[in-house]
């Protein structure tokens, strides 16, 4: 809701599904009175395109339970040669539903499922997806994400971990055979480039 306030949002894709939650309560009734555009997710389905900058949807398709994460949306943002795979709060149990489809043989940047919790990667995925870098959305809490288990798979991989609870805001910019990946610094209020490569 506080993204659809400060910005002009023409369409929300989501998930049908409604919950008994505060969340799930303001987002729908700010929709309505809103009269925004939903549109539901569909598996392999180009979303929005412009120039080689693709964005598409991949969906797990599970039978649904309550709370159930694992038929988040999956997002695939493309630009030239740069990937990078949106797990949302999908695990490995999703990502094994839909990477017949995705028919990708690397990325450059995975943002890890559900704030990095256990069984969010295992070393099949990292090993189809070989991201160079996995991003940890997390803060404080009680749940003990991100999950050590995880941490370690990720290192073990080889890829470097960026993690908000860390590293604050994570920005990256890309070109269509160069990226690179910036953190914030809290004290000078400002990014500061922390990786980059010249070409893929």
């Amino acid at each position: 809701v506080d993204i659809m306030k400060s910005n002009r949002v023409k369409r929300v894709i989501l998930n049908p599904e409604e919950d008994d939650s505060k969340t799930s309560k303001a987002l729908f009734d700010y929709l309505k009175s809103n009269k925004i555009r939903t549109q539901n997710p569909q598996n392999n389905k180009i979303i929005f395109e412009e120039g080689d900058f693709v964005l598409k949807t991949f969906k797990p398709n599970f039978i649904l339970n309550a709370n159930d994460n694992e038929n988040s949306t999956i997002v695939l943002l493309s630009y030239g040669d740069f990937d990078m795979l949106f797990m949302a709060d999908g695990s490995v149990r999703s990502f094994d539903k839909v990477k017949s489809d995705l028919n990708i043989s690397k990325i450059e940047v995975l943002k890890s499922g559900h704030h990095g919790a256990y069984h969010t990667v295992n070393k099949s995925m990292l090993d189809i997806l070989r991201p160079d870098a996995v991003i940890i959305s997390t803060g404080i809490n009680t749940y003990g994400h991100p999950h050590k288990e995880t941490l370690k798979t990720i290192l073990q991989n080889g890829s470097k971990i960026y993690r908000t609870d860390l590293d604050n805001a994570i920005k990256i910019s890309a070109s269509k055979d160069k990226y690179r990946i910036y953190k914030y610094n809290s004290q000078k209020r400002s990014f500061k480039v922390n990786f980059q490569t010249t070409n893929f």
